[in-house]
């Protein structure tokens, strides 16, 4: 019951500091409207997530069978958005439109997902919630974090391409960053009973926000060379 109770209270914290920083986000004109909208859909789906997530906690310490189907149902969920959070990010960082097909290509991994997912209901290949209610990991549990990670690293990789001018205390602030949710997922598949990866996701894109907001008084958005106020530091 109190890890139940800690779970939950992280995932509300959560939740809540991704709510504000989504406010600022549509009030911010300084950071590019394309920009602001990725990270309000990055934003918005983490915090889907983390309701799904408070959702399956509170069914899965039910030993009620009558909620067998809604606690699949949002498992199904849970584990077929996953990895568009990262999706969504890799268009963070485009300086240009990519053609459809290539679009197209990197979504396969997405809808190969969520087909699993589906087939998970009954078949138990991600995760199977029993007769009594009880879930437990499937054999393929770790496909959706194999699939958010390939999207994660894409998106890290394009992100460090794209800051290739920063200062190198910049860079070492980027990589801690997205070293976050790393984190979490290596923590939470170690330990069974910790559920840390979309608190963590939360985190990493709050600061990830503040150091955006922090780099646009000090380089020039359109060109990203520095500006007056980063030479007179």
């Amino acid at each position: 019951m109190t890890n139940m109770i800690s779970l939950i209270s992280t995932d509300v914290l959560a939740i809540i500091a991704l709510s504000f920083t989504i406010k600022f986000a549509k009030r911010n004109v300084a950071i590019s409207n394309k920009k602001n909208m990725i990270y309000i859909y990055a934003a918005t789906a983490t915090t889907i997530l983390l309701v799904l997530e408070i959702i399956t906690i509170l069914m899965e310490f039910s030993s009620n069978s009558k909620i067998i189907m809604p606690h699949r149902i949002a498992n199904i969920l849970g584990f077929s958005l996953s990895p568009i959070v990262p999706f969504m990010l890799l268009f963070f960082n485009s300086n240009k439109e990519k053609k459809i097909s290539y679009n197209c290509f990197l979504a396969i991994p997405l809808f190969f997902n969520t087909f699993m997912c589906v087939l998970s209901y009954k078949k138990g290949l991600i995760f199977f919630v029993d007769a009594q209610n009880q879930y437990t990991r499937g054999n393929l549990f770790l496909l959706p974090t194999i699939i958010c990670m390939f999207y994660y690293v894409l998106f890290v990789i394009s992100a460090i391409k794209n800051g290739v001018k920063y200062e190198m205390e910049d860079k070492k602030i980027l990589i801690s960053v997205f070293c976050i949710p790393i984190l979490g997922i290596i923590l939470q598949i170690l330990f069974k009973d910790l559920i840390l990866i979309w608190s963590c996701t939360s985190i990493s894109l709050l600061i990830y926000y503040i150091f955006l907001l922090e780099l646009q008084f000090r380089y020039d958005i359109q060109t990203k060379i520095k500006n007056r106020v980063a030479f007179d530091k």
